[in-house]
């Protein structure tokens, strides 16, 4: 016998994590970093996500030359995020969110409205869209894995790569519905943060934090009043913040989080792209 071998176990590997709890290593020859919104859309798992949003670059602070208005995806991954989900849509702003407007150093975000955003979210519609979103990834699982492509084969008749193809095909579908439909006069826009360049708490480098327990600065806006009670409660008191990285050209991901529950370590990851690209 080879003296090489080990004859005793001493457990499994342990992985150390450079900044929190999940780690960020290089992307494997299967699993490449993403390069398109698509990809990014696409990405698996949650680790994978915080994963490309490590590798990406802090980027410049939108709207300093002007409102910049961005259209905006909860990722769905991870055990938490139904979770994340009711908070976001129905607690946070008492209406689905869309995304985020960008000025001056400071933003609000987007909720409601019939007009479908770039992720085709609107008011109504949105369970189709994230439906389609599902069965992507369900299918790019089923690429990496021989024996769930084999039941995935079997049960739909055709092959995984149409199966992505048809996905993808029936959520442009879905988004071209209602492209023209009304206008956004119905959105609204609340939830104030300041936005600024400055030091992840997950990894230590530079980001563009989103910090909700800023002062209580006037939005003209939204009605020219004062920071709201409700502004209050997310930001002084629960700690909420964004962390956001640009992973690819022109899509920024971003890590939601509170202070009151683990912070960045505990994150809800999203998407944002610039709503007139």
């Amino acid at each position: 016998m080879s003296s090489d071998v080990p004859l005793t176990f001493n457990g499994p590997p342990q992985i150390v994590s450079r900044g929190g709890v999940l780690a960020s290593e290089a992307f494997t020859p299967t699993d490449t970093a993403p390069s398109t919104l698509e990809d990014v859309l696409t990405l698996r798992t949650k680790a994978d996500l915080v994963r490309a949003w490590r590798n990406g670059v802090a980027p410049e602070v939108p709207g300093q030359n002007g409102l910049e208005v961005y259209d905006g995806a909860i990722l769905k991954r991870g055990i938490l995020s139904p979770c994340t989900s009711v908070i976001t849509h129905r607690l946070f702003g008492g209406g689905r969110w869309r995304g985020k407007t960008f000025e001056d150093g400071k933003g609000l975000n987007r909720f409601g409205g019939s007009r479908q955003n770039r992720f085709g979210l609107s008011s109504g519609d949105a369970k189709e869209i994230e439906h389609f979103i599902g069965e992507q990834v369900r299918y790019k699982k089923a690429a990496l894995d021989p024996l769930m492509r084999e039941l995935v084969e079997s049960q739909e008749g055709f092959t995984v790569e149409e199966g992505q193809r048809r996905a993808e095909a029936a959520r442009q579908a879905a988004i071209e519905r209602r492209a023209s439909a009304n206008d956004d006069a119905d959105e609204k826009r609340a939830r104030r943060f300041e936005a600024r360049i400055d030091t992840s708490q997950l990894d230590g480098q530079p980001a563009l934090i989103l910090d909700y327990g800023g002062g209580a600065a006037e939005d003209a806006d939204v009605d020219a009043t004062p920071r709201s009670a409700g502004d209050r409660l997310w930001g002084p008191v629960l700690g909420m913040r964004d962390e956001v990285r640009e992973v690819t050209p022109g899509v920024l991901v971003g890590l939601g989080s509170f202070r009151t529950t683990g912070g960045v370590r505990n994150c809800a990851p999203f998407v944002l792209v610039r709503a007139d690209a």
